[in-house]
């Protein structure tokens, strides 16, 4: 399963119930990869601000939700600073240290 740039446009108050929901619909023995990203975005239409990013926190935030929600980080794979048990030889969309990337699985 695959979310890359999603968690970003979720209201905060509505995260465990999409955590949740795909922690249901992943099989046992499955993957769920996460780009997220780490930076604002608000625009301004006819003077108008839309705060396009919902939900930006930093990578440790993400993990924690991430494990209170039943998923485990993937034991294998890249991990540093913006990489979680990535498995991935390259990213969906690399903006650089923007973005942070999860490799999940059921806890």
């Amino acid at each position: 399963m695959s979310c890359m740039q999603i968690q970003k446009h979720i209201e905060e108050n509505k995260l465990d119930t999409m955590l949740q929901l795909i922690k249901k619909h992943l099989k046992e023995d499955g993957i769920c990869s996460f780009g997220i990203s780490l930076v604002e975005d608000v625009r301004t239409v006819d003077g108008v601000e839309y705060k396009l990013h919902q939900s930006v926190y930093p990578a440790e935030w993400w993990k924690e939700k991430f494990i209170s929600n039943g998923l485990e980080i993937f034991k294998g794979g890249r991990n540093d600073e913006n990489h979680f048990g990535y498995i991935f030889n390259s990213k969906v969309r690399d903006h650089g240290n923007t973005s942070c990337y999860f490799v999940c699985t059921h806890s």
